[in-house]
């Protein structure tokens, strides 16, 4: 009961540093709990992928112990994301009821989100049809590479802006703050 007490008093107070603290102790702690543990691969995903707050984080916890366990944290870890688009949705409708009175707000479309669901529907039927395979294994395969790119770029640019802000606001620059650690000084 303690640990509920103590967790609900870190969303409480909601401060992102110690967010952030935790979660990074979270990222170095768990993968080494969880071989422990005796925790085969796919369990070993699911905690990490469950527990850890931060994509990048999941990304580099789940790697870092083997290629399975890393796709199975990055799925629950995403998936953890997409279940906020009811909850977005909900409070966007919320809002937008109460504008309708006053003509000011709308329910913003989660595009990615819509896409990602129509991707992992279209990944789980695939299978059920053998006629699509001579079709759908080469796509699934350069699509797997993109994403993996993809997500390999997005870690790092993340990581880039939380610098460049620093350096960018310290140098007097004014280029994107993405563009700094690229800048020539």
């Amino acid at each position: 009961m303690k640990n509920v007490t103590i967790a609900i008093r870190l969303v409480r107070t909601s401060n992102p540093k110690l967010v952030k603290i935790t979660a990074t102790l979270a990222m170095l702690v768990f993968p080494p709990l969880c071989i422990v543990l005796g925790f085969d691969a796919r369990t070993t995903g699911v905690m990490l992928g469950g527990t850890i707050h931060d994509v990048a984080q999941v990304v580099g916890a789940g790697y870092a112990v083997s290629e399975p366990v890393g796709n199975t944290a990055v799925i629950v870890k995403l998936f953890r994301v997409f279940l906020l688009l009811p909850v977005v949705l909900g409070v966007g409708w919320y809002f937008t009821r109460k504008g309708i009175r006053h003509g000011e707000a709308r329910v913003p479309v989660p595009g990615f989100a819509i896409v990602f669901l129509l991707l992992c529907v279209l990944n789980s039927a695939a299978p059920l049809a053998p006629s699509w395979m001579p079709v759908y294994a080469p796509a699934k395969s350069v699509l797997v590479e993109i994403s993996t790119w993809g997500l390999l770029l997005a870690i790092g640019a993340l990581g880039s802006e939380h610098r460049s802000r620093r350096s960018s606001a310290s140098a007097g620059g004014t280029s994107p703050p993405c563009w700094a650690p690229l800048r020539l000084s």
